[in-house]
């Protein structure tokens, strides 16, 4: 199989300066180091944790790693990156290795077209269609990234996601609510551009039994 510069750097990285690597006996220890050193060199190296913290050959992920928690066996429960974070670059696929990961988010460094303008994180202004395939999430938070369009019917498959969090992006509707996650409890959709009327809205989410929180303003 053919790989590219950022997989082989990652592999690189994971085999000739990852000491901590060296150390590991467990394959899901193993498989998710490498899946965080594809994701820092897929996004162009710009990941920035505020020191350099961020893939240290000799610090441990869930300890020392900014914008990750564990569970107590040392599995990835939470990926959330902030805009301090100054990411670019684009996600792998490599994340769905991430197979206890309930949380996942991420927000840009710009707040609007000026400062983030040309970033290639959500090409072509949509979810990853990977994404979808993490069916254990359980929060979903992808804000101020530039997303456009309708949302996919395919978020239907995120089963256990409570929480949906999309505000200030560029979403125009919903192609069907039926697709829309059964098991929601908060959806925060506000500073979109929504298009329907709110009456068709409410109609819509009305399917939503497990709905507590509602977000629509700036629509």
């Amino acid at each position: 199989m053919q790989m590219g510069t950022d997989h082989n750097d990652a592999l690189t990285f994971i085999v000739e300066k990852d000491k901590k690597f060296s150390t590991l006996s467990n394959p899901d220890k193993i498989r998710q180091r490498y899946a965080l050193a594809v994701f820092f060199f897929s996004t162009g190296r710009y990941l920035k944790p505020g020191g350099s913290n961020w893939i240290d050959e000799n610090l441990d992920e869930c300890q020392d790693w900014k914008y990750i928690t564990c569970d107590e066996d040392g599995k990835i429960i939470e990926l959330k990156i902030d805009k301090s974070a100054g990411l670019k670059g684009t996600l792998p696929t490599e994340l769905t290795m991430l197979t206890s990961l309930v949380d996942f988010g991420i927000r840009l460094p710009g707040t609007d077209d000026s400062e983030s303008k040309g970033n290639e994180v959500f090409p072509g202004g949509s979810i990853p269609s990977f994404v979808y395939d993490m069916t254990q999430l359980e929060s979903l938070q992808f804000n101020f990234t530039h997303l456009k369009g309708k949302l996919s019917p395919s978020l239907v498959q995120l089963s256990n996601l409570e929480i949906l969090f999309l505000h200030h992006n560029y979403f125009t509707g919903i192609e069907d609510y039926q697709s829309l996650p059964p098991n929601l409890e908060w959806l925060d959709l506000k500073q979109n551009d929504l298009k329907s009327n709110m009456t068709e809205m409410i109609n819509g989410f009305s399917t939503l039994t497990n709905l507590r929180f509602l977000e629509l303003q700036g629509n």
